[in-house]
């Protein structure tokens, strides 16, 4: 069969055609992929990243992604005897209900010297033992209330509208930690809030679901923290907490801070509230408020009393 030269054309123009269309084809997925790449780039500062996950216990690895944002939800609430944390159960928005895990006094102790310790902190989502971000946020909420409704805290606060609401689930990688994810109690919420009159930063466990140390710095009108004030903080805490004290106080009071604290736990652990305010060179009185459990007993130039009742 004989080819003539306008059928030799044709197919030329052809392949051509069909080597503009994969070209074109391949240069319009690559500025795609790199317009969308940027995109990401340019919109956040957090990598996913996705570890395999596995059951809570002690000396186990858990995987999680990673997850900031802010808004509101439901939280949950432990309860405490002697040196053991026991569980309740959280509501959520579905009226779904999640029994929160026993933690003992020496998983408590455990936590808290792996939150103390030196390293750098891993954000991640939570697994379905932790509490979700707006879980955590409603926690935080209920927490600060709770404190005002008691007396502790300025009442008042609870008015402000919050103007920005910033969380995010973490865990601490301690220097010379192996494992990058600890089992699931280990995690930790950080809630900050931001409002006229107070900023507050909480820290809030992933699985027992309550606030273990508040930061808050609040503007009041007037004198509203007096020398009385960290103990009734403290004595606040425990019950906020469902703890029982074993009655051993430390107390000290200096110039414009003022500090207690008290051990829980068969005394591995303390609860401490500490207060400094600023009457001179402000509007309003300028207060900030240290509320957390730790396993660090107060340097000995801080004591200024210890009670034992």
């Amino acid at each position: 069969m004989k080819t003539t030269g306008r059928q030799i054309i044709y197919t030329a123009a052809g392949l051509a055609l069909s080597l503009a269309i994969a070209v074109g084809g391949w240069a319009l997925t690559s500025m795609l992929i790199d317009i969308k790449s940027d995109a990401l780039l340019s919109t956040t500062g957090t990598v996913y990243i996705d570890v395999p996950s596995q059951a809570a216990g002690a000396g186990q690895e858990t995987g999680d992604n990673v997850e900031t944002g802010s808004s509101a939800e439901t939280g949950g609430s432990v309860e405490t005897g002697s040196s053991v944390v026991t569980g309740d159960s959280v509501e959520t928005g579905d009226s779904m209900k999640q029994e929160r895990p026993v933690l003992t006094g020496q998983d408590v102790y455990n936590i808290l010297h792996n939150w103390e310790a030196t390293g750098s902190e891993r954000v991640h989502e939570p697994s379905e033992a932790q509490l979700g971000m707006e879980e955590a946020i409603e926690v935080a909420k209920s927490g600060l209330a709770f404190f005002c409704e008691e007396g502790v805290l300025p009442s008042d606060i609870l008015e402000q509208e919050i103007e920005k609401i910033n969380a995010y689930l973490c865990q601490n990688q301690a220097n010379g930690q192996t494992a990058v994810f600890l089992d699931a109690i280990y995690s930790y919420w950080t809630i900050e809030m931001t409002c006229e009159r107070y900023d507050a930063i909480f820290v809030i466990n992933a699985v027992a679901g309550q606030l273990w140390k508040a930061n808050i710095v609040v503007s009041t009108d007037d004198e509203f923290f007096g020398n009385q004030s960290a103990t009734k903080l403290v004595d606040a805490f425990v019950s906020y907490l469902d703890m029982h004290s074993d009655d051993k106080w430390q107390i000290g009071i200096e110039d414009n801070e003022i500090f207690a604290s008290t051990n829980i736990a068969d005394s591995m652990i303390l609860a401490t509230a500490e207060i400094r305010s600023d009457i001179t060179g402000h509007a309003f009185i300028v207060t900030e408020v240290n509320l957390y459990l730790t396993t660090q007993p107060a340097a000995a130039g801080e004591i200024i009393v210890v009670i034992n009742e």
